[in-house]
């Protein structure tokens, strides 16, 4: 049961980049993460091969402009979100990963969460964390699937892949 960790990542979320790579390496479960950087930051990819070295991931970073080479102009970030994670299921499908592991740039997913969703499919084809999101001005932590609910923008998932 190969599983894939498929993390979109962007520039301007260097406050968390360090927490991120931590989470990431304390993973278990995980056979191989891909962090899918913006074609047009070549500093940010630089940058991002430097911290999977210096964590000892066994991560591989790829722009997303690389599968084209062009750059490639979305026209909002849901639609760069969406493109994004087609190349980490072609990837996942086309080096022979069972599950796909999606995870936002700006999460810390717990060392156990994979094998938590693996444990939880049963049957399902995609499984989603609940999420704890705290809301400062009113005191409160509510638990949500999304962070944008206007696009359904998921923090992370687990999904079963098949070739059917």
């Amino acid at each position: 049961m190969p599983v894939l960790c498929a993390v979109p990542c962007h520039g301007t979320k260097l406050f968390c980049l360090e927490e991120v790579m931590l989470s990431l390496k304390n993973l278990k479960a995980v056979d191989k993460i891909i962090l899918l950087a913006d074609y047009k930051d070549d500093w940010f990819t630089g940058y991002l091969k430097e911290k999977v070295a210096d964590y000892g991931l066994n991560a591989e970073v790829i722009t997303i402009g690389d599968t084209r080479n062009e750059p490639i102009d979305f026209e909002d970030k849901y639609t760069a979100a969406g493109y994004k994670f087609n190349l980490a299921k072609d990837y996942a499908l086309k080096n022979g990963f069972d599950y796909l592991f999606w995870m936002d740039g700006d999460v810390f997913a717990g060392p156990n969460t994979v094998e938590k969703m693996l444990a939880a499919t049963d049957g399902y084809t995609i499984v989603s964390a609940m999420i704890r999101l705290v809301d400062k001005k009113l005191g409160k932590v509510f638990p949500v699937h999304c962070k944008d609910f206007s696009h359904h923008q998921l923090f992370f998932f687990f999904s079963h892949l098949s070739t059917d």
